[in-house]
């Protein structure tokens, strides 16, 4: 028998796949990829949790070590007067030389929308602070902001403080919490830290 036609015969006496085999093939096939794909997915999902957990992390200790720096030079405004124009328990606005000219600027840290921002305002001999203060964000997903006041004595001052009170702050402990999703992982990150104002008068 010549080989194309053996070739041939064998071919046509050759069983296929039923269609039953082939649906279960396919069925099989499926459950395969979509077990590949769910993990992938999952491994995706880890990931860009444990990333952006890790920036909040990080954004939310970058936030503390300026808040904390900017409060160790608080000083007098331009011209004099007082350091610390407010100071609520959520907010705080004073008087810090945070650039390389010789007056002190503005300075305000809030929370606006789950973002903590800092904002500076620039002194001018014309219209002394009454310029465009400039905002800058320092962290995201801020689940909490929270300032506590003392004297010298290390006894506490209940914001919101008047100006007298004000004038008696020689301590700021600063607590930031922040969570970029508070129902899954990563947990919050929590830092507290403590300023002294150094550039103020101990004395009673």
């Amino acid at each position: 028998m010549p080989l194309k036609q053996g070739f041939l015969k064998f071919s046509l006496n050759e069983k296929g796949l039923s269609l039953t085999e082939a649906l279960i093939t396919c069925a099989v096939l499926a459950l395969v990829v979509g077990s590949i794909y769910n993990l992938l997915s999952f491994g995706q999902k880890s990931w860009e949790a444990t990333s952006e957990g890790s920036e909040a992390q990080l954004s939310a200790r970058l936030a503390m070590g300026r808040v904390i720096k900017d409060l160790r030079e608080a000083k007098e405004e331009a011209g004099g007067g007082e350091a610390i124009a407010e100071a609520r328990s959520g907010q705080i606005i004073f008087y810090a030389n945070v650039d390389s000219d010789s007056n002190p600027e503005r300075i305000r840290y809030f929370v606006s929308n789950q973002i903590i921002k800092r904002g500076v305002t620039e002194y001018d001999e014309a219209q002394g602070y009454g310029g465009r203060e400039t905002e800058e964000t320092l962290a995201k997903s801020v689940q909490a902001f929270s300032l506590q006041y003392a004297d010298l004595n290390s006894s506490s001052l209940n914001p919101p403080l008047d100006q007298s009170q004000r004038a008696q702050i020689r301590m700021i402990t600063v607590s930031l919490e922040t969570d970029v999703d508070p129902d899954k992982q990563p947990p919050a990150t929590s830092v507290k830290s403590v300023a002294r104002l150094r550039n103020l008068s101990f004395a009673d």
